[in-house]
């Protein structure tokens, strides 16, 4: 079932399988695995990837998203071929919004991605 970011289903016990992206699939495992290999994906077409550090929770207390010290992360992933680690202790359903995020912060069209789910 494919699957983009205006869906408003749950994302609660389900789990991804193809991440696709301008048309081309990549196979995920879960969750963390689409999330990442996304952010791959955009950190080289983008020269500008390091925009990604302004990305901050809405909180008073503005949680971290992206960091190049990865002991402020909960559950740090660095992003291969920077020094930029990104958060990766979120809900699915947050992991989307996180997607949402970084997509609108680099003005891509929304349409480009989607996933399909298991």
């Amino acid at each position: 079932m494919k699957v983009n970011l205006d869906s408003n289903q749950g994302l609660t016990s389900k789990r991804p399988k193809k991440l696709i992206f301008k048309g081309k699939s990549y196979t995920v495992e879960h969750w963390t695995d689409l999330y990442v290999k996304l952010l791959g994906i955009i950190k080289n077409e983008r020269s500008d990837f390091d925009r990604v550090l302004t990305l901050k929770g809405r909180t008073r207390r503005a949680r971290t998203y992206f960091s190049k010290d990865n002991t402020i992360l909960k559950d740090p992933y660095l992003i291969e071929g920077t020094d930029i680690y990104a958060e990766t202790n979120f809900s699915s359903d947050n992991m989307m919004k996180r997607i949402r995020g970084v997509i609108n912060l680099f003005d891509l069209p929304e349409d480009d991605f989607s996933y399909e789910l298991k």
